[in-house]
Formats: C-alpha cells, sequence, structure tokens
C-alpha cells in the first residue's frame, strides 16, 4: 500500500509539470515496470534459498550477501538495456519530438532506479526470508515520506520530469542500505532459525 501511494505520487507530480511531461514519464513508467519483474523474481529466490540457512548467522549473512551482488549485475543488465530501448528508439512509443526530448532527459535517472531496485528487492528478500516483514514495512513509512517531498524541492529547481526518477531512485537506495544495516546487524532476523512445520498425523479411516 506504501509503495502504491508512493508511485502514485510519482506520477501526479509528473503529471502536473505538462501533457507532455505526463506521456513522457509514462513511456518511462512503462519501460520501468517491463524490466522490475525482474527484481520480483530475485526477490523470490530470496525466499527460497536463504531459509534453510537461517539461524546459522555466517552462512546466511554471506548467502544474503552473494545473492544482493548478483542483484547488482543483474540490475546493471537491467539498467543498460532498459536504458537503450527510450534512447535509441523513441519513435516505438512517439512521434512528439517535445516529449522525446523530455525522455532522453529522465530516462539516466529511470536507469539507474532500475539498478536500485533489483538490488534493494534482493534484500527485501531477505527479510521475507526471515520473516522480519514488521521492520521492513515500517521502514517504508520515513523512507517513502522522505522520498515524496524530494521531487517538490527538486522541481522548485529545475529538474522537471527527473524529478519522480531522481525520487524512485533515492526511495530503492535507502531501502537497500536500510535492509544491508538490518541484516548484518548484532540482532538481524538471519540468527533465528524458522519453526519447522510439523506435519499433522492422518487419521485412519
Amino acid at each position: 500500500l506504501i509503495k502504491c501511494i508512493f508511485v502514485g505520487w510519482l506520477v501526479r507530480t509528473a503529471t502536473a509539470i505538462s501533457p507532455a511531461a505526463s506521456a513522457a514519464n509514462g513511456v518511462l513508467f512503462s519501460v520501468y515496470f517491463f524490466f522490475a519483474v525482474v527484481g520480483e523474481g530475485v526477490s523470490q529466490a530470496s525466499q527460497t534459498f536463504l531459509p534453510p540457512q537461517l539461524g546459522n548467522f555466517e552462512k546466511a549473512r554471506r548467502l544474503a550477501f552473494r545473492i544482493m551482488f548478483v542483484a547488482v549485475l543483474i540490475g546493471f543488465f537491467n539498467a543498460t538495456v532498459s536504458g537503450l530501448v527510450p534512447t535509441f528508439f523513441p519513435t516505438i512509443f512517439t512521434s512528439s519530438a517535445e516529449v522525446i526530448e523530455l525522455m532522453h532527459q529522465a530516462t539516466p535517472f529511470m536507469s539507474l532506479s532500475l539498478l536500485a531496485h533489483t538490488a534493494s528487492m534482493a534484500s527485501e528478500g531477505c527479510l521475507l526470508a526471515a520473516r522480519d516483514g514488521v521492520f521492513m514495512s515500517l521502514s517504508y513509512i520515513p523512507n517513502a515520506a522522505l522520498s515524496c517531498i524530494t521531487p517538490s524541492l527538486l522541481l522548485a529547481n529545475g529538474y522537471g520530469v527527473r524529478a519522480s526518477w531522481i525520487a524512485l531512485f533515492q526511495f530503492h537506495c535507502v531501502r537497500l542500505i536500510v535492509n544491508a544495516v538490518r541484516i548484518r546487524h548484532s540482532s538481524s532476523p538471519l540468527r533465528t532459525s524458522l519453526a519447522p512445520v510439523v506435519a499433522e498425523p492422518v487419521a485412519a479411516a
């Protein structure tokens, strides 16, 4: 819910600038969400492979950071390919020169957002694997609030359509840092083993 409100605020920010800015932002969000699916897959991989290591902090920590390292590499791929599409093939989406110019201004920041998104989703998957959802959810609130303030400050300084993407990049970076600190902290959820699931005996017919 928090993420939906935050992304909605970013869309509104661009829409309030001009119709051309709204169109450019709409194209870039389409590209962004197409590649963001990869981050969801990395998060699910964390939730699959990490639980058996929980309770052994060193092993779990090494695996968690290995997953995040791989996510960074995947993020670089995502950022590069996603940036090529609107940069070299903008006419796939629009024939408006004004919209294309705005797309070109914001594309580097959209790519950076995807780079940070993949790694931050991996860190989020590690917390979900350790059932640390309460901390993760509570950390979203100040992060999203701070990132909602950023576009207003940037718009006042002439950043235009780029403001939304810088705010999104900020959101993912803060989320990655907070989650990484949580994983390494002395009270890390990786130190706790998950309770085994005990199968119920099957009653005789």
